[in-house]
């Protein structure tokens, strides 16, 4: 019998250990829901594990798993599952993962049961708690400040995957923790191929590595899944075709007028201060009007111009007014990395901020155009930062493809839903630019 794309997956292991492993607990039996989370904004993956113990198994024939483990935080969970689609191809589940208890809610205790809730987070995002950098670096590309943060919570090379970044800054760790100075970083830093507007790194954690990439390489990379979604679904058909289907989908932003002028995406002036000139560094026009000649590919066909009204041309002479400074629509300012890090007068300004900020705005903004939320049959092969071509029906009879609101997304966040009877993933996805590429 062929596996149907939402039914609920095999729990092959959900084992619980103590501190020092030595008792563990089987809870796979109790299992009730459990969802893990991935998200282009988040250096760690998380999870929740609702369960509902009996009679747990397990070494020393744990009755109260909560009391007798104990559970206090901080002990591994080994999760081993496999899916719909993989027993449809009758293939070894590949949904293996050690988590570690963060906290426990919803304890409930009664005469012969208990349940309770574990929220569960990655090893690496506990480490990064009692781990800080105090180390001064001088002229380091951002990616290579990144190894050394990763290399600080434990994390070998093979763990990760890093995209080489163009420039070089110096820059103090300041006691603070790796997992919050990464996506400071991440805003200046550029790819070494790309061209103007381009600043703009991701810094998140994947169930198989840590990664660092820029939203170029995400947009340039190999197209990971096709889904298609069909207001009729055969659910006796082709169950390859069937696990290719949106189940449901919702529009939930198509660009954003105010909030985008707001931010500085269409308009943004840049001022820096100099501490040993005491000058401000200025530029003759603000960074518009060259909106669409900045930036590198996009995942649609269509023009992100914006309205007239938001970018006006009075004069009919391809200028307008938005790139004079004082009509930006929005104002950055900060002060030059200059004479900071030796112990002798250096005036060199490393990196300076204008070739990063206002860019990293642009780009930023531009990639939350249209942001969209949809479910599919549960794919564990499917990660945060993927890129998926989605195929939407037009408003019509004959259910043609909508060449507008079709096309390539990039996976902001993901989840894996998992019940003792249905399974499914469901999906943030965005994108910088409508229309479907062919």
């Amino acid at each position: 019998m062929s596996a149907s794309p939402s039914q609920g997956s095999e729990y092959n292991q959900i084992v619980i250990y103590s501190f020092d492993g030595s008792k563990n607990a089987d809870l796979k039996s109790g299992v009730v829901e459990f969802q893990y989370f991935e998200d282009l904004y988040s250096p760690t993956f998380t999870a929740t594990l609702s369960v509902v113990n009996t009679a747990a198994k397990g070494d020393d024939k744990i009755k109260g798993i909560y009391h007798e483990l104990p559970i206090q935080g901080g002990e591994k969970v080994h999760i081993d599952i496999t899916t719909p689609i993989e027993m449809s191809r009758k293939a070894k589940g590949e949904f293996v993962v050690d988590m570690y208890v963060n906290g426990i809610s919803n304890y409930v205790q009664e005469k012969n049961m208990e349940s309770f809730t574990l929220h569960l987070v990655s090893k690496e995002s506990i480490i990064n708690q009692n781990t800080r950098i105090i180390e001064k670096f001088v002229s380091k590309k951002i990616s290579e400040l990144i190894e050394v943060f990763l290399k600080a919570v434990k994390l070998k090379e093979d763990q990760w995957d890093i995209e080489e970044t163009r420039d070089k800054i110096n820059f103090i760790g300041n006691m603070r923790k790796p997992y919050t100075l990464a996506p400071m970083l991440a805003n200046r830093a550029r790819p070494v191929e790309g061209g103007a507007g381009t600043a703009g790194f991701f810094f998140w954690q994947t169930r198989t590595k840590m990664n660092f990439k820029s939203i170029e390489s995400l947009i340039k990379a190999e197209t990971k899944a096709e889904y298609e979604f069909e207001r009729i679904v055969d659910t006796h058909g082709n169950p390859e075709k069937n696990f290719k289907k949106v189940l449901t989908y919702e529009l939930i932003k198509s660009s954003g007028v105010i909030d985008s002028a707001r931010a500085g995406e269409y308009s943004t002036y840049r001022i820096y201060f100099n501490p040993h000139t005491f000058g401000f560094t200025q530029h003759d026009s603000a960074m518009a009007g060259t909106w669409d000649k900045i930036g590198g590919e996009h995942l649609g066909t269509e023009s992100g111009k914006p309205a007239p009204v938001v970018d006006p041309d009075p004069k009919g002479d391809g200028e307008n007014k938005f790139t004079k400074p004082y009509m930006a629509h929005r104002i950055v300012s900060g002060i030059n990395a200059t004479g900071c890090m030796e112990p002798k007068v250096d005036t060199t300004v490393v990196q300076p901020q204008t070739h990063d900020v206002a860019q990293s705005i642009w780009r930023y903004g531009s990639l939350f155009s249209q942001v969209m939320t949809l479910t599919v049959p549960v794919n564990i092969g499917l990660f945060a930062g993927d890129k998926i071509e989605c195929l939407f029906p037009q408003v019509s009879e004959e259910d043609d493809i909508d060449s507008h609101g079709s096309g390539l997304y990039i996976i902001k966040e993901i989840s894996h839903f998992f019940e003792p009877n249905r399974s499914y993933t469901a999906m943030k996805v965005l994108r910088d630019t409508s229309g479907q590429k062919k």
